[in-house]
C-alpha cells in the first residue's frame, strides 16, 4: 500500500489502496487526493508503472533532475497532452500516457505541478499526481 498526501494538508497522510492490473503493475485507486509523497513515488518507480514530467523551466532542469523524468515547462502541459499520439512521441520521445495511465508531475516546489496535475485531471487523466514538495523534497531526500 502506498501513503499519499491528502491535497490541502501535507501534513495528514492516509493509506490508497491499489490495484493490480493485467500487465501486474499497480493503478492508484484512489482519485479524490492528487498529491504522492518521495518516498512512495519511490516506490512506484521501482515498479516501473507510471510517467513522470518535469513541468520545471529548461534552467531549472539543469541543476538536476529525478529520473526518467521528461521535461514539459508548465506552460506546455496543456497543448501537449491534447496532442495526438504520433505528434506526442515525435515531439517527446515517448508514447504519450494514456488516459488511465499513472502519471506524476512535479516542479521546484510544488505549486506548478500541482497546476499541471489539474490541467491533466481537467482532460481526463484519472490518476495524475503531483510530487508533494517538488525537485527540492525529492533532492533534500536524495542527500541524505
Amino acid at each position: 500500500m502506498l501513503h499519499f498526501i491528502k491535497k490541502g494538508g501535507l501534513g495528514a497522510a492516509f493509506i490508497r489502496k491499489l490495484a493490480a492490473t493485467s500487465e501486474g503493475t499497480r493503478t492508484i485507486m484512489n482519485k479524490k487526493d492528487s498529491t504522492i509523497s518521495c518516498s512512495d513515488l519511490k516506490t512506484v518507480m521501482a515498479k516501473g508503472s507510471l510517467q513522470i514530467f518535469d513541468v520545471r523551466t529548461e534552467a531549472e532542469v539543469e541543476m538536476g533532475t529525478i529520473p526518467n523524468s521528461i521535461n514539459i515547462p508548465v506552460d506546455e502541459i496543456e497543448a501537449a497532452l491534447k496532442r495526438d499520439d504520433a505528434d506526442f512521441k515525435q515531439k517527446y520521445k515517448i508514447n504519450k500516457p494514456k488516459l488511465e495511465d499513472n502519471i506524476v508531475f512535479y516542479c521546484q516546489m510544488g505549486r506548478r505541478g500541482a497546476r499541471s496535475t489539474d490541467i491533466a485531471q481537467s482532460l481526463g487523466y484519472k490518476n495524475a499526481h503531483n510530487l508533494a514538495g517538488g525537485f527540492q523534497e525529492w533532492s533534500a531526500k536524495e542527500e541524505q
